[in-house]
């Protein structure tokens, strides 16, 4: 029983929202990298004339490097 003069123990909560923090952030950084790379293409095809080829790239590109990276954090995440 907890004694009710002490206050409540936050630190598994802090411990999981902090977790849930950084899968966050892997999540929002392949979003970036995809976007970016996309956005990077569609100005290529815009300037260049290549249509579709340019977003197409962008999209191979974004993808991969993208998993690629998350592969690579989550991996190091499980390793702590």
């Amino acid at each position: 029983m907890e004694d009710p003069s002490r206050p409540p123990d936050h630190r598994e909560e802090a411990r999981l929202f902090a977790l849930g923090m950084r899968y966050a952030g892997v999540a929002s950084q392949f979003g970036i990298t995809l976007l970016v790379l996309v956005y990077a293409g569609n100005r290529l095809d815009e300037s260049r004339g290549w249509s579709p080829w340019g977003v197409l790239v962008g999209i191979g590109l974004g993808m991969s490097i993208g998993i690629w990276s998350m592969l690579r954090q989550l991996k190091k995440m499980d390793g702590k």
